[in-house]
């Protein structure tokens, strides 16, 4: 299940990474507009950073998949990112660790594993880091004093800048050395921010850096939306203004930075800050043009739409729901494999699902494995497991195969993918030349044994040694797992039982391969 959350996490963080660069590159055309469209552009980066699930449409502008990373990844003998952006998925592919370790843990499961722990504990210290100041905060202000006459607004000797607190009923907390017009322009200002639930986008925006706080651009986000916040307050609050009233809320903003203000490290509580930008920007506001307004109004819409939503999958449904039940399935450290049937199945269609494979055992030969065998119907929407090994401190290769058929037995659609974690065996330093065959495991001796080859087949003519041929190979440094495969290559290449072991026919000599004690 952990894995399940991290890996959704890292999806909704590489999206929200695209997403958050482009509202960076866009931030100023639309500021110099106005300041509101430029707030509103980070909402979209807000849903995408908080928000799990999202529809598919061919208006998405986010060219990154939403299954970048997946949990099969861990099982992979070579892991590999589907992002959709190949010199991305290149360049991150090549430094992803291949999946065959000993003690039939995979090395991405345990760099995963390091993740979750690193991931989870920022998290808590984080959000824990934004409780305890606010309780700090709620302490300070205890001797506030409530203004006659005005709801939920108080009043503290000492405090030196206005801010807002908490969320369903927020509190406007104001300092004592206000004069009558100064109070008038702070409270147009915090209450503004109120109407408009700044102090609710706030607290979302802190969950979301809590959440994501591994990935620099959130940060970026996080201070830049406070800032465009501000700014955008303060644009419609002096919107109806003449100029001179905005040089005297200009002049309140100043007098309230000219000593050290109070700080408010917490989510539910936020002050005024960058007081020279904002009396710039105060200043030289000018309405704009109402068919500038609209069509910046329009172009933000279709980014925050656009962004809004994951590019269209072009699967067929029972494609997509094939992937869902993938996505569902898992290999845990002690042999057991579960799944949850998606809801949702197309009408008509009938689930068959079929989980086989083998493992590795001491002395090297393998064993079968099946899962699900007393399974006789799916039922959409119920959670499976079975216990189809014990932990062992080789390594296994599972095959998950699923499809659909209609009401007359045809395949609809159809998922495969094979998981491992295949060992290299733990007495050999270096790997050497491996093959699989006749389900054991055998290792090179490099011993050329062309001659004795010869002399077996003549003499055993009507028992052959013919085992077959190569069909497949994994990495040099991998341990082959599936019949007459290899990790030196030389697919086609014949294989014949040689005494205790078999002999490879590599480049026209018969090479010696020793079982693995």
């Amino acid at each position: 299940m952990m894995d399940k959350i991290f890996f959704r996490v890292l999806n909704m963080s590489l999206v929200s990474g695209y997403v958050i660069a482009l509202i960076l590159l866009l931030r100023p055309l639309f500021g110099r507009i106005s300041k509101r469209f430029s707030y509103a552009l980070w909402g979209v980066a807000l849903f995408r950073l908080l928000c799990p699930f999202s529809i598919g449409s061919l208006a998405s502008l986010v060219p990154v998949q939403p299954n970048t990373v997946s949990t099969r990844m861990l099982y992979e003998q070579t892991p590999q990112i589907h992002s959709g952006i190949a010199p991305f998925d290149s360049a991150v592919n090549r430094f992803l660790p291949a999946g065959t370790p000993q003690y039939s843990a995979n090395p991405l499961q345990i760099h995963a594993f390091i993740g979750e722990v690193l991931w989870s504990s920022g998290m808590v210290l984080l959000a824990g880091y934004g409780v305890v100041s606010l309780f700090v905060l709620m302490y300070k202000l205890r001797n506030a004093e409530a203004v006659p006459g005005m709801n939920r607004i108080y009043q503290l000797e000492g405090l030196e800048t206005p801010f807002v607190l908490g969320i369903i009923r927020p509190k406007i907390y104001l300092p004592t050395a206000l004069s009558g017009k100064e109070q008038e322009y702070v409270l147009l200002h915090e209450t503004t921010h109120i109407k408009r639930l700044d102090h609710a986008a706030r607290l979302a925006a802190y969950a979301a850096l809590c959440i994501h706080w591994f990935n620099p651009l959130v940060w970026i986000a996080f201070w830049l939306s406070g800032k465009d916040m501000e700014l955008s307050c303060d644009e419609k609050a002096v919107r109806s203004m003449t100029l001179e009233d905005r040089k005297g809320y200009s002049t309140a903003l100043l007098k309230l930075s000219t000593e050290k203000r109070i700080k408010c490290p917490t989510p539910l509580a936020f002050g005024e800050g960058d007081v020279k930008g904002r009396i710039k920007s105060i200043l030289s506001y000018r309405k704009p043009v109402i068919w500038v307004s609209v069509l910046a109004l329009a172009a933000t819409a279709v980014l925050c739409l656009g962004l809004a939503v994951n590019p269209e999958n072009p699967l067929s449904d029972g494609e997509k729901y094939l992937e869902k039940l993938e996505d569902s399935f898992s290999i845990a450290p002690d042999g057991v494999v579960s799944l949850k049937v998606p809801r949702g199945m197309p009408v008509g269609s009938h689930l068959h699902i079929h989980v086989s494979g083998r493992f590795i055992l001491e002395d090297g030969s393998g064993m079968s494995l099946h899962g699900f065998e007393d399974v006789e119907e799916w039922v959409p929407g119920k959670y499976y497991e079975d216990r189809i090994f014990d932990q062992s401190p080789y390594g296994w290769h599972i095959e998950f195969d699923a499809f659909l058929e209609d009401e007359n037995g045809v395949q609809i659609a159809e998922k495969s993918t094979a998981y491992s974690a295949m060992p290299v065996p733990p007495e050999t330093e270096q790997v050497d030349q491996m093959i699989f065959a006749a389900g054991k495991l055998y290792i090179a001796t490099y011993e050329d044994v062309s001659k004795m080859v010869a002399e077996e087949a003549a003499v055993s003519e009507y028992d052959s040694p013919y085992i077959g041929e190569i069909v497949s190979s994994v990495g040099e440094h991998y341990a082959p797992m599936e019949e007459l495969q290899s990790n030196f290559g030389c697919e086609g290449s014949e294989v014949v039982f040689n005494g205790s072991g078999v002999a490879v026919n590599i480049d026209g000599k018969w090479m010696r391969f020793e079982p693995v004690d």
